[in-house]
């Protein structure tokens, strides 16, 4: 790895050194943004990077780099990446000239660029860009200007009746695609009659098992298993079994634990791979409490809405360093490391900022908040912090952020109005879009299509399981 690196530094000086002797080695120092993959890219200062241009690919900058300083200053481009080089479909060493559909339009959106002019003259310094050059984004990924989705996205929607009136009550992904685990290629969508669903590509939807009776108000389900976990409105807490259903038949629940009285489950978050199974549980008053298997432990609170007594809104995400809890409040709760701590501050001017929605993508805790948008914990650690800020922010302020979805290396919210909000680090903030009915609680990425379950009080005869599919979908023909 050393080697491929050494030579990534090396590449644009070695050709102007040529047979004269060589100058002492210097430290060339990592880029300063955190990433795990980078595409280095050298050209000659003064001229554009298509000319001498060399591209290597490297998952390795904690070395220090030395490289050979030669008598002409040189350009060095560094893009950076949070996924690894397998799931990005590359592999370290140079890299050369690729055909249609070889590359991955994900290459045109790294989470990092930076810069560095080498001049022997000056201590080398890499200077942030907002932007990668587009000659690098050329030569990397080819047909990016005929296959690639570049600005905000937009959509074709199709729709299918579920045959009923009841409300989608919680949506949890099934399966999930092994190169890319943020998108889902089957989820799971419970009614509120207690009937269950599966979900696919556009069209593709089928009951399960019907109704039961009792309210489900909330589900988890962890990849590859085959217990779907479901709190109900009786309190009771436990599992269906996949692998013994019948679409004509009521679901079978296995109860395993009774939430204590005076709340219902608001949401679980699995821990996996845990034997008895464990949870935190969300309930619709705010109320933290971890289960394993029948013995629940109250954590604490997290405050409602204000005014509220009860709420319908929130999330309880577990990521491997912590727990993020909100229940449409003016608060988060972290757990970690068996204590519970809070951010407060999440309103940057007048108004108030409530958390209505989280997601883990990429490593990081993206989090949804009524007027400012989108929060984030850099690997689940970090800050919680505005991720973007400045004017398309605030002209676009998301009203009621109530599920939040990754595509195409975007985030996507459900918001009220049947609006649509997407932020991207190309684009930051989209103007929101109306592309659905309003009432959606539920986003999900199935098969790089955003699925959403219709909830709208007007349908009184029948719920709608709604597709976007986006007008570039970045996929290849087989």
């Amino acid at each position: 790895m050393v080697r491929w690196l050494r030579r990534a530094l090396l590449f644009a000086l070695a050709a102007s050194s040529g047979a004269c002797s060589e100058p002492p080695p210097r430290i060339l120092p990592p880029p300063p943004g955190p990433a795990s993959s980078w595409i280095l890219a050298a050209g000659q200062a003064d001229t554009t990077p298509a000319e001498r241009l060399q591209l290597t690919v490297v998952d390795d900058f904690t070395a220090a780099a030395r490289f050979l300083a030669g008598t002409e200053r040189t350009r060095l481009y560094a893009m950076g990446y949070q996924s690894s080089l397998a799931s990005l479909g590359l592999a370290a060493g140079p890299l050369g000239p690729a055909q249609d559909c070889e590359r991955r339009c994900d290459l045109t959106r790294p989470d990092a660029q930076f810069v560095l002019e080498v001049d022997p003259a000056q201590a080398p310094t890499w200077t942030m860009l907002s932007d990668p050059d587009p000659a690098i984004l050329d030569a990397v990924v080819p047909d990016r200007h005929k296959r690639c989705a570049e600005g905000c996205l937009s959509f074709r929607e199709s729709s299918t009746s579920l045959g009923t009136a009841s409300d989608p009550n919680y949506l949890v992904a099934e399966a999930r695609d092994p190169d890319d685990p943020s998108i889902a290629t089957s989820a799971l969508m419970g009614l509120a009659d207690g009937s269950l669903f599966r979900a696919r590509g556009p069209g593709e939807i089928e009951r399960l098992c019907q109704r039961t009776g009792l309210l489900p108000f909330a589900a988890a389900h962890e990849p590859g298993q085959s217990a779907l976990w479901i709190g109900r409105e009786d309190n009771a807490i436990g599992w269906i079994d996949l692998t013994a259903l019948d679409p004509e038949q009521p679901c079978p629940f296995t109860r395993t634990a009774t939430l204590p009285a005076g709340a219902r489950t608001l949401r679980l978050a699995l821990l996996p791979g845990r034997d008895p199974p464990e949870f935190y549980v969300l309930s619709s008053s705010g109320a933290i409490s971890h289960l394993r298997g029948s013995v629940f432990e109250p954590i604490g609170m997290v405050a409602l809405k204000e005014g509220d007594t009860s709420t319908n809104i929130g999330f309880a995400l577990a990521v491997e360093a912590a727990a993020f809890f909100g229940a449409g409040g003016e608060e988060i709760a972290v757990l970690r490391d068996g204590r519970l701590s809070y951010h407060r501050k999440l309103a940057q001017s007048l108004g108030r900022g409530n958390a209505d929605s989280a997601i883990a993508y990429l490593g990081d805790v993206y989090i949804g908040v009524d007027t400012f948008n989108l929060f984030v914990s850099r690997g689940g650690v970090g800050n919680i912090v505005p991720l973007s800020e400045g004017a398309s922010r605030l002209e676009s302020p998301w009203e009621d952020p109530d599920a939040l979805a990754p595509l195409q290396g975007r985030i996507f919210a459900v918001l009220s109005r049947g609006l649509l909000g997407e932020w991207s680090q190309r684009t930051n903030y989209c103007h929101p879009r109306r592309v659905t009915a309003d009432h959606v609680r539920s986003l999900m990425n199935i098969r790089g299509n955003l699925f959403l379950p219709d909830g709208d009080p007007a349908n009184v005869t029948e719920r709608l399981a709604r597709w976007l599919e986006p007008e570039r979908k970045e996929v290849c023909p087989l």
